[in-house]
């Protein structure tokens, strides 16, 4: 009788218990984990400060930031973020900046992550954007 007692208390302990660890758990990793509002916020920030600083010499050596600061130096002034859109998934959120000059070029960055990364840079100019396909018959 007696370790019959034992053994139903020690049951009730471990089914209160386990999922109460389990919802701590969840609940850090819920709080700790990137949201897409802070990942669109950090990518505007490093991508202003990129424009803001793309006329200062690149940085010895090749790096992808040196890289993003020259195709961003290489737009027509005045250089501004046309948008920041954040794309989610199972392994994080991706967030992609667009940045537009005077005369229409574009230059797309994507950044992963809070504080971001920079992970890929493309150019766009305006004159392969708006010519019309070929048609033929």
């Amino acid at each position: 009788m007696l370790g019959n007692s034992r053994t139903s208390r020690s049951g009730w302990g471990r089914r209160l218990l386990y999922p109460a660890i389990a919802l701590a758990a969840g609940g850090l990793v819920g709080y700790f984990a990137e949201r897409p509002q802070e990942v669109q916020a950090g990518a505007r920030n490093f991508v202003t400060d990129l424009i803001r600083t793309s006329d200062e010499p690149p940085p010895a050596g090749f790096s992808i930031e040196g890289t993003a600061r020259t195709a961003i130096a290489a737009l027509l002034p005045p250089r501004e973020i046309e948008s920041v859109v954040v794309a989610s998934d199972h392994a994080g959120h991706l967030a992609t900046v667009v940045v537009v000059g005077a005369a229409g070029d574009r230059v797309e960055l994507d950044l992963e992550g809070v504080p971001p990364e920079l992970r890929s840079v493309r150019r766009a100019q305006a004159s392969t954007m708006d010519d019309p396909k070929e048609r033929t018959k």
